[in-house]
């Protein structure tokens, strides 16, 4: 009996697919405090709202939106300028304070870190 040798294919040669370097197109992408440019602005992890006591007393009341009877009808719930909202959304510390349905609180900070200033206000 004789055996067949293996046969081989010689390997095809291309070159290698390497990508370039390229510039960014997020200036402010990682970087330090010290380094966000004039561009961009900087943001801590955690940023103080006044927010809902309790699970039971969260709810979305921009549903009720130009229904004002409705809209006053939820306890947690403020009708004003035709659009209805949070008792607790967007008011300072001292105020939350006063309101029985709110807390002050911390929340992590959607624009932590060193941002664009478009996208996360102008503030520095």
């Amino acid at each position: 009996p004789t055996t067949a040798a293996p046969t081989t294919t010689s390997p095809t040669t291309s070159a290698p697919t390497t990508m370039a370097p390229t510039e960014s197109k997020e200036p402010c992408l990682n970087l330090k405090k010290k380094k966000c440019t004039e561009q961009c602005v900087f943001g801590n992890k955690k940023i103080k709202v006044c927010l809902p006591k309790s699970k039971e007393q969260e709810y979305d009341c921009s549903q009720h939106s130009g229904k004002r009877t409705i809209c006053r009808g939820v306890e947690v719930c403020k009708f004003k300028n035709g659009k209805c909202f949070h008792r607790c959304g967007g008011i300072p510390k001292k105020a939350c304070k006063k309101v029985d349905v709110c807390k002050f609180g911390k929340v992590v900070n959607p624009c932590a870190g060193c941002q664009l200033a478009t996208s996360c206000g102008q503030s520095r």
